[in-house]
């Protein structure tokens, strides 16, 4: 999903709530498919220092398993880089596991 039907995903009305890290994830990755998760880290640390800041690539990972991320991969490469990343699609499999996806 990409753009306004990322949106429909966050909105999930009178539904149960959707993580804060998983819905910022997702709100970063509103326009892009992949992302390695120190980049993913950083805007978000971007996003909301004061939530983020603090936060490990570890910490990050263990949010997101919580929030239901199942990942499918966990290296990621991006312009024939390969480290360990996200694909949007896990991160809104898991939204949709909190009614957020129609």
């Amino acid at each position: 999903l990409s753009g306004d039907a990322a949106d429909d995903v966050l909105a999930g009305e009178g539904q149960e709530v959707i993580p804060e890290a998983l819905a910022d994830a997702l709100t970063v990755m509103r326009h892009i498919t992949r992302i390695h998760t120190t980049t993913l880290l950083n805007q978000l640390v971007n996003l909301a220092e004061d939530v983020y800041g603090d936060w490990t690539p570890d910490r990050l990972a263990e949010e997101l398993a919580a929030a239901g991320v199942e990942r499918s991969t966990i290296q990621v490469k991006i312009d024939g880089v390969n480290r360990n990343g996200y694909h949007k699609a896990d991160l809104v499999a898991a939204a949709e596991l909190y009614g957020g996806a129609e």
